[in-house]
């Protein structure tokens, strides 16, 4: 399955997905997605991650970034994730917009934590 496929398996969430998908691999140059285990993963970056999951009808990103460093949406709530991420569910398309400031967020931390240790 290709990792466009697998973000457009999820029902009722199809066009979501693969709009969310699409969107991430545009905010960096040579950006793809990868499929590892479970997760669909922003390559090379790592700024952003996938989880379709079909039995509960949602998509699951993991997020670059501690929740503080977000400026948060009342439509989709973003809480802690594994260390040094955070996490938000998408349910529905209602939710897009707040998906897309959160992946748009996400990169613009990675490119900062980055400059930092360039420094």
């Amino acid at each position: 399955m290709t990792a466009h496929e697998e973000a457009s398996k999820i029902p009722g969430l199809q066009a979501v997905g693969l709009a969310l998908l699409q969107y991430a691999e545009t905010l960096f140059p040579s950006c793809t997605s990868e499929i590892c285990d479970r997760l669909l993963v922003i390559r090379p970056n790592n700024f952003a991650a996938f989880t379709f999951q079909s039995r509960a009808r949602t998509i699951r990103i993991s997020l670059r970034g501690y929740r503080r460093e977000f400026e948060p949406l009342p439509e989709l709530p973003i809480v802690k994730g594994r260390s040094g991420y955070s996490m938000c569910v998408v349910q529905g398309p209602h939710q897009l917009f707040a998906a897309v400031s959160y992946l748009r967020q996400a990169a613009d931390i990675y490119v900062r934590r980055t400059r930092k240790r360039a420094v």
